[in-house]
C-alpha cells in the first residue's frame, strides 16, 4: 500500500519549495530540491491556475499555492501551474517538482503597473492561454484548481468550454499570509 497522506510524523509544511532570505532580505531559491513523491505514477494531472507569479510568494494566497502544489506533488500528482512569468522558471520547476506554463502577454503581480485593469482582463486572457496549451497538447489536466477568485473566472469558463472538472480554492484572509 502506498501512503496517501503525511503519516511519517513530518511537519505539515516543509521548506522543500519555500524561499529563504539573504542578509539583505532578498528572496533566494536556495539549494532545496523537490520533495520525494509517495507514488511513481501520477494519480492525476492537476492544472493550478493563479493570477500571481507562482514563485517566490508575494503574499498569503501565493504562499498557499506553493504549499498546495508541493503537497499535490508529494502525494504523487503531476502539477502544471498556469501563472504569470517567474524569474528562473527552470530552477523553480526543478525545485518544486511542477511544470510551469508562463503567461507572458503582460506583467502580472502585486506590484505590476495598472494592476486593477489587468485583473479585470486576466480571466479572459488566462482562459484563452490555457485552452491553447491544452489544444496544442502541451498540457492535459484532469482537473483545474483555481487559486484566488480572479483565476476562478477562467476556471469556470474552461469547465464550460472543455468539460474539465474545476476545484476553487478560496482562502481566508490570514492563514497563508501568516506563514510567509
Amino acid at each position: 500500500a502506498v501512503p496517501d497522506g503525511p503519516r511519517s510524523g513530518a511537519p505539515r509544511h516543509s521548506t522543500a519549495c519555500m524561499d529563504s532570505r539573504s542578509e539583505s532580505g532578498a528572496l533566494e531559491l536556495g539549494a532545496w530540491t523537490a520533495p520525494p513523491r509517495l507514488r511513481t505514477v501520477p494519480v492525476m494531472r492537476v492544472g493550478l491556475l493563479t493570477h500571481e507569479p507562482f514563485y517566490p510568494p508575494s503574499g498569503g494566497g501565493s504562499a498557499e499555492a506553493v504549499y498546495l502544489a508541493r503537497e499535490l506533488v508529494r502525494r504523487g500528482h503531476a502539477v502544471e501551474v498556469f501563472c504569470p512569468e517567474v524569474a528562473d522558471a527552470a530552477a523553480v520547476e526543478a525545485r518544486c517538482g511542477v511544470r510551469l506554463h508562463l503567461f507572458r502577454t503582460w506583467k502580472m503581480g502585486r506590484y505590476a503597473a495598472l494592476r486593477n485593469l489587468k485583473y479585470l482582463a486576466y480571466p479572459a486572457a488566462l482562459t484563452r492561454f490555457v485552452a491553447r496549451q491544452i489544444a496544442a497538447g502541451t498540457a492535459r489536466p484532469d482537473v483545474l484548481v483555481s487559486q484566488h477568485a480572479i483565476s476562478a473566472v477562467a476556471a469556470g469558463r474552461l469547465r464550460l468550454r472543455l468539460g474539465v472538472p474545476v476545484v476553487m480554492n478560496f482562502l481566508d484572509c490570514l492563514t497563508g499570509f501568516m506563514e510567509t
